[in-house]
């Protein structure tokens, strides 16, 4: 029986457990249970659809999972409801960050009033919501899911940050009536819920809340903007990196019983290289040297934070 080389951490949360569950199944159904590439054959679904489902990448959609419960020998309306459970959990939109972080999400109320004039989109990985340079004409609210803000300069794309659940993309370009200043870019599922620029001006002008907390919104990107200017030219390279890392942590970090946080977005050196103002080779001895010092735990696609040691802060002496 085929199996794929990637491990899975179950902890990195419930779509890669579901990935390992079916895994699981697909070991119990035996050495005579159909292979992926039979069951392509059988279902019209192609291979790298149901490999995906298998790695924990993304939710597989319905037929999917129904086509392996089938096939493996499972009870296809369990394993049917546990994905629409998994769906319902990772749409589900925090009122406040998961930790104690400065990212910006929205109250109840405020989410309501823009889901009941919104429209939803859905985003695969690598695809984008909004362009660098084309006109701002929405606002969209991330229900789910991690966006990666970059922008071009010299030939080269250089990651300024990113938005996650609860967080806004194109409230800039549409609050000034300008051109999109950086390109917004899926780097996982997204959900989103979109307003037009039109809509989105109409509701703010008629709604003192949502005024308020669109201007934090604002207020708090130039903040960190101007932090990250301050700490290029305070702070050496790895320790503007460990702060970036731990800003990821407060801001979208998932805790663990055994004490780290899960940064669930899928992070590459590239990515911290950028935003950390550091070459490539730096960031991956950073890397090292933090892994080392029992700062952090890396694995395939994701990072976590652990406990800063006993009697220590984790910064350079």
């Amino acid at each position: 029986m085929s199996r794929l080389p990637t491990p899975i951490d179950p902890a990195a949360g419930p779509v890669a457990e579901f990935a390992a569950a079916l895994r699981r199944l697909q070991d119990a159904a035996g050495a005579r249970t159909r292979s992926v590439g039979e069951i392509g054959a059988r279902t019209g679904i192609p291979r790298s659809t149901l490999y995906a489902a298998l790695r924990g990448d993304r939710l597989p959609r319905r037929e999917v999972v129904a086509a392996l419960a089938r096939e493996w020998g499972g009870d296809e309306a369990r394993w049917l409801a546990k994905r629409a459970e998994i769906e319902q959990a990772l749409t589900m939109v925090p009122v406040q960050p998961p930790v104690s972080g400065h990212a910006v999400t929205f109250t109840r109320d405020v989410l309501a009033l823009w889901h009941e004039n919104s429209t939803r989109r859905e985003y695969r990985r690598g695809d984008t919501l909004a362009v660098e340079g084309d006109p701002g004409t929405t606002v969209q609210l991330v229900d789910r899911g991690f966006v990666k803000i970059s922008k071009t300069g010299s030939g080269l794309t250089v990651t300024h940050g990113f938005r996650g659940p609860g967080t806004l993309v194109g409230e800039t370009a549409a609050m000034a009536s300008l051109r999109s200043s950086t390109t917004a870019t899926a780097v996982t599922e997204v959900a989103a819920s979109v307003l037009t620029s039109s809509r989105f001006l109409d509701l703010v002008a008629a709604n003192r809340a949502l005024a308020s907390q669109v201007m934090r919104a604002l207020a708090v990107h130039v903040l960190a903007q101007e932090d990250g200017r301050h700490s290029a030219a305070a702070k050496t390279g790895k320790d503007r990196l460990l702060e970036i890392l731990r800003d990821l942590a407060d801001n979208w970090g998932q805790p663990a019983d055994d004490g780290s946080i899960l940064i669930p977005i899928p992070l590459t050196q590239q990515d911290l290289a950028h935003m950390a103002d550091l070459s490539l080779s730096s960031t991956a001895r950073a890397l090292a040297e933090f892994r080392q010092r029992g700062l952090v735990k890396t694995g395939y696609h994701h990072l976590r934070m652990l406990p800063v040691p006993h009697g220590g802060t984790g910064a350079d002496e």
